[in-house]
């Protein structure tokens, strides 16, 4: 089996670095709880889509003060990787892979291989279960089970090939129990 694990927000904690650039820069307070869509610039927030990737650039530049989404992810992620195949599918800009690489061998967490795509392109890769936090990864899930990593923005999203997580352990659960 063939699993495809998201970095943003699912390993990585991306988006409370994210919010605390965004404070800073336009002196708000912000938090998490308040990011309630995926395309949060012009939604959520009073900002243009060049903006919020100009801070998650910034974000991934500084790849050494991200934290992992949980604790004790390596081992986490290597329950995953005992059982399956597990490559990290993310959607950064290329010139970022370095970064993504360089977390990932620092928190050791087992995969067999990067690859940078659109988020879109994510369900047309043939993974058999794909982990994510991407809402629109999850509604265009047809041929794969999406394990929905819960975020603020994802939590309207329902399906039949979708199962909501709140840990990475539940994902273990799942590939072990249930598929």
């Amino acid at each position: 089996m063939k699993i495809a694990l998201d970095f943003d927000n699912v390993l990585a904690e991306t988006m409370m670095k994210w919010i605390l650039h965004y404070n800073k820069k336009y002196h708000q307070h912000t938090t998490k709880s308040e990011i309630t869509r995926y395309s949060f610039w012009g939604n959520n927030l009073p900002i243009t889509k060049k903006d919020a990737v100009d801070i998650f650039k910034s974000v991934w530049a500084h790849w050494k003060s991200l934290s992992p989404t949980e604790e004790y992810l390596a081992a986490k992620v290597n329950l995953i990787a005992d059982i399956h195949q597990v490559d990290i599918v993310t959607s950064v800009i290329p010139t970022h892979i370095k970064y993504i690489e360089r977390w990932i061998k620092k928190h050791k967490i087992p995969h067999n291989k990067i690859i940078q795509c659109e988020t879109e392109e994510k369900t047309k890769l043939g993974y058999d279960v794909i982990i994510e936090d991407s809402p629109i990864v999850a509604r265009d899930v047809s041929n794969a089970i999406c394990l929905l990593y819960d975020q603020p923005w994802n939590r309207k999203i329902r399906g039949n090939n979708i199962i909501r997580i709140y840990k990475l352990k539940e994902a273990v659960s799942v590939l072990r129990g249930q598929l």
